[in-house]
């Protein structure tokens, strides 16, 4: 995940990491931040319940800090068979969620 997200070398696999070079790719850019998953319907669901809302934690500490562009958003894309269990599980972990004709939806996190 870390070579697909633009991550340097010494990206660690662990949430502290993930959110100190997501930063690092942010502060490297001047505009918004878009993170895009596709075949999303299977999104961390080999995880505990809460490493989801871990992961939109995150997101939403980027987003937050001054200095980042306004808009940011995360765009999740599938069937819509296999985004409902996703949007469940997302809207259970407080972010609000757009579905776009039922193959993506988008978040504000």
């Amino acid at each position: 995940m870390g070579a697909r997200l633009g991550f340097p070398d010494w990206f660690g696999h662990h949430w502290d990491a993930f959110l100190d070079c997501l930063r690092t790719v942010v502060d490297n850019t001047d505009h918004d931040l878009t993170v895009v998953v596709r075949e999303a319907g299977e999104l961390l669901t080999d995880e505990q319940p809460g490493v989801l809302g871990i992961f939109l934690a995150v997101l939403s500490q980027v987003r937050d800090r001054p200095g980042t562009a306004p808009g940011s958003s995360l765009l999740v894309a599938d069937a819509s068979d296999r985004l409902s269990g996703l949007v469940r599980r997302m809207t259970g972990a407080g972010c609000s969620v757009d579905l776009d004709g039922g193959w993506s939806a988008s978040a504000s996190f």
